[in-house]
């Protein structure tokens, strides 16, 4: 069974945009469960309660070889650690953009790196593929999954100039989120 089998049998993958095979293994973009959702009292399952969404995902040989999302609460990270790191390669450094951080910070987690950057408004997809320095041409020709696959070898070395902290001191550093209201007045 492949990697992205495994996770959907183990129901850890929730409105995936893109799954299956890439020339270099398995390529996956969506969202990944973090928390599932309650039964209800119809004893249907509710939607999940946390997630890591705008997912990025490289699998090579059975093994998550890259991966970048989006969190709403920096303390998801803990759910995703405890989660996803057993499907990991092992030491291979994650990029999560959070909207409840101010500033970008770093910090071992279950012996990976992570990378956080602040994301109040945008996509994961956009924002990391600026930091990339990838352009819309760079992806001329390219398929779905090859998309990811570009994002991903261009990733692969990325380390971000990010002040180094515990994650214990990156969580007192979350912040109050914010949402303008809108629509017609």
């Amino acid at each position: 069974m492949s990697l992205l089998e495994t996770l959907k049998a183990e129901k850890l993958l929730w409105q995936m945009s893109f799954s299956g095979a890439v020339s270099v293994g398995e390529g996956y973009r969506g969202e990944l469960i973090l928390v599932p959702g309650k039964i209800n009292a119809s004893g249907n399952q509710n939607p999940p309660e946390k997630l890591a969404a705008q997912t990025l995902l490289i699998a090579k040989e059975g093994k998550i070889d890259f991966l970048a999302g989006y969190v709403r609460h920096l303390d998801y990270l803990n759910h995703f650690a405890e989660k996803f790191v057993p499907y990991c390669k092992a030491g291979i450094p994650f990029y999560f953009f959070v909207e409840d951080i101010g500033k970008t910070m770093s910090f071992e987690l279950a012996d990976h790196r992570f990378y956080v950057f602040p994301l109040d408004e945008g996509t994961v997809w956009n924002e990391f593929c600026d930091m990339l320095g990838l352009e819309k041409g760079d992806f001329k020709g390219l398929d779905a999954g090859e998309k990811i696959v570009k994002v991903a070898e261009e990733g692969a070395n990325f380390k971000p100039k990010a002040e180094e902290v515990t994650f214990e001191v990156a969580l007192t550093r979350t912040i109050a989120i914010h949402k303008e209201a809108r629509g017609p007045v």
